[in-house]
């Protein structure tokens, strides 16, 4: 996978990589000051795509390095266009991205670092100007699908058989030939960062891993990555079997304790006290009784909107419910956006759907649901007043909606 580019100016004092590049705010200026080891105070913030809340206990070695975990964690959105809005700059979504300078790493006098492996996480949708080194999918990379794509509008009839063909193709063309990974791996995003925070004083990095994002493509077990990729292109445009559906549960498993054994090695090479919050960017269906039934649509579900969260040498003023928009003021130390310490109910949209969530149910406006994904009947739910009132009030207008990003969505299989 391609990355951008963008050459140093003067004064930096920064040796970039290859891949990277220097945020506009800080590089003119900013002298670093190169030492024996590794960075001595530091905050860092990991992002795991597509992870559910019920999956977490997969990451045993995860949850070993993390001294705290928040049960009733949530996110913003259900897809990382909408989530990440809350996660980098403490505001709800609104159409075409997000504004330059506006992620906490703005506010930060140290040294940041981000690494982004999702292209809808780049330049192109303002993230990353914040940041002193940024890396992120080279933006505007489109191949044979995205351009065909381009000329059709997303969600309708001749969209969804162009996307059923694509995924269709994919399947035949992986019988045929070596098939790597899909996305940029862990591995690498971890040794990327080390590298960048190795004698630094004071530093802030983010990195977002895309495992497990579908198509689910573990390394070890029962099936191969090429069998593994195709069941997962089945299963999600709704042409899997049972034994197919069965096989992409267990793909993703997989891929999450595979993950786990990655990130040992972050852990492992982090100074001590380094600050860490970690979390999913969203959750992910697997063939609960929602339409559609499996990855990450817009549907206002528990399944995808409560996130594993769990810190390390992080002290904050938790009420009973997080949510993402709340990650800035946390990682700061002060309000930042629109994030709150003591929190009480979390909000969350995706095109015209939304969603309310306290410590024990989710409301979205048709139905209740348990932070587990059952229905209850509303008369069963004492706190339902205080929900509709609201789910009434959030606005809906502050809902992540273009075209564009629609495109982008396709490409990386969302619905």
């Amino acid at each position: 996978m391609d990355f951008t580019i963008t050459d140093i100016t003067r004064n930096s004092g920064i040796n970039a990589e290859a891949h990277g590049h220097l945020g506009s705010r800080k590089k003119a200026a900013l002298i670093i000051i190169e030492e024996e080891g590794v960075g001595m105070s530091g905050k860092l913030l990991v992002t795991v795509d597509s992870l559910r809340y019920d999956k977490y206990h997969l990451m045993p070695a995860t949850q070993d390095y993390l001294d705290a975990s928040h049960e009733t964690a949530f996110a913003v959105s259900t897809a990382t266009p909408g989530s990440f809005p809350g996660i980098l700059t403490g505001q709800y979504p609104t159409p075409g991205g997000i504004d330059e300078m506006a992620e906490f790493a703005a506010e930060f006098d140290g040294y940041t670092v981000g690494i982004s492996t999702n292209h809808l996480l780049s330049e192109r949708y303002g993230y990353g100007h914040s940041f002193d080194y940024f890396e992120a999918p080279k933006p505007g990379d489109m191949g044979l699908k995205q351009r065909v794509e381009k000329a059709v509008t997303p969600g309708t009839l001749h969209h969804r058989l162009l996307s059923t063909g694509w995924n269709a193709l994919q399947s035949v063309r992986n019988q045929f030939k070596d098939v790597g990974r899909t996305f940029r791996p862990a591995e690498d995003v971890i040794e990327t960062l080390l590298t960048q925070i190795e004698g630094r004083d004071e530093w802030l990095g983010w990195i977002h891993l895309m495992e497990p994002h579908h198509p689910y493509e573990p390394d070890d077990g029962e099936m191969g990555r090429v069998e593994a990729q195709n069941a997962s292109r089945r299963v999600l445009n709704g042409n899997g079997s049972k034994e197919d559906e069965e096989l992409v549960r267990r793909a993703y498993e997989q891929e999450i304790r595979e993950l786990d054994a990655t990130l040992s090695d972050l852990w492992d090479g982090l100074p001590s006290d380094t600050e860490v919050i970690f979390t999913a960017d969203h959750g992910e269906l697997l063939g609960e009784d929602y339409n559609p039934s499996w990855g990450h649509p817009g549907v206002m579900a528990p399944e995808l909107l409560r996130v594993p969260f769990g810190t390390r040498n992080v002290s904050w003023d938790s009420g009973p419910v997080v949510s993402h928009i709340d990650i800035g003021s946390i990682v700061l130390g002060e309000p930042f956006g629109q994030g709150e310490f003591n929190r009480t109910h979390a909000y969350a949209t995706y095109g015209e759907e939304k969603a309310v969530m306290d410590e024990e149910y989710l409301y979205n406006g048709t139905g209740f649901r348990t932070l587990n994904g059952d229905r209850i009947d509303s008369n069963n739910v004492s706190a339902r007043g205080e929900l509709t009132r609201r789910w009434n009030r959030f606005d809906p207008d502050t809902v992540y909606r273009t075209d564009a990003l629609e495109e982008d969505l396709q490409d990386l299989g969302y619905k």
